[in-house]
């Protein structure tokens, strides 16, 4: 008898032990939390020019910036001031959600190949704001854009 109760005790407890472990994990079908808005810059300025700059969307510190794209050669870097209504979220090592008035339906992820129409500024138009630590980058004011991913 008493080895029947010792047994059914080591049961009981390893059963709650379990039961403990269980309710540590995630819930099943558990969503990671939404990414962080990432800060970018934003203006109502329209730009005068039309430069067309071909490139891939990237986070580097606290920066958005453009990775300009000469065939399937990487060039220089610039940060894109984007007109009123454009945001991000995401961050480095995280994927980036870009979403604003696009000439193409879908919006635009790290990696994919943005068309930027606009023209290079110095310094900043009045009204937007350049995130801490992007001012090392050249400017570009973007007025239209299209996704150009496959």
């Amino acid at each position: 008898m008493r080895r029947c109760l010792a047994f059914a005790l080591a049961v009981a407890a390893a059963n709650v032990g379990a039961s403990c472990d269980l309710l540590l994990q995630p819930e099943f079908g558990a969503r990671e939390p939404p990414p962080e808005p990432l800060p970018i810059a934003t203006s109502a300025f329209v730009p005068d020019g039309d430069e067309t700059l071909l490139g891939e969307m990237r986070v580097v510190g606290p920066c958005l910036t453009l990775i300009i794209l000469n065939g399937n050669t990487a060039g220089e870097r610039v940060l894109p001031i984007w007109p009123v209504g454009f945001s991000a979220v995401g961050g480095e090592g995280h994927g980036i959600r870009l979403t604003g008035p696009m000439e193409l339906a879908k919006d635009a992820v790290d990696s994919e190949r943005l068309e930027l129409h606009g023209e290079y500024v110095d310094p900043a138009p009045a009204d937007a704001s350049v995130p801490a630590g992007c001012e090392r980058y050249r400017l570009f004011l973007v007025g239209r854009v299209r996704n150009v991913a496959t």
